[in-house]
């Protein structure tokens, strides 16, 4: 699974899959990812969903996993 994320998140960065991942790469999507979802859940001015912020929480153990 890890494998698929990684190359996931090189697609994002690079637009292919063969360009190998790099580190960096994390720091470069995934807080991208947490402030987009946490800025749609302020701009929306209505009762926030258990199924929001479980997206929410799953993006930042995303970033916890990569991290380590």
């Amino acid at each position: 699974m890890i494998h698929l994320l990684k190359k996931s998140i090189s697609f994002i960065c690079t637009g292919s899959t063969r360009k190998p991942f790099k580190g960096s790469m994390i720091m470069e999507v995934l807080p991208k990812l947490i402030i987009t979802h946490v800025a749609d859940l302020i701009e929306d001015f209505k009762h926030v969903s258990i199924l929001a912020i479980r997206r929410l929480v799953n993006f930042i153990r995303l970033f916890r996993l990569l991290i380590d």
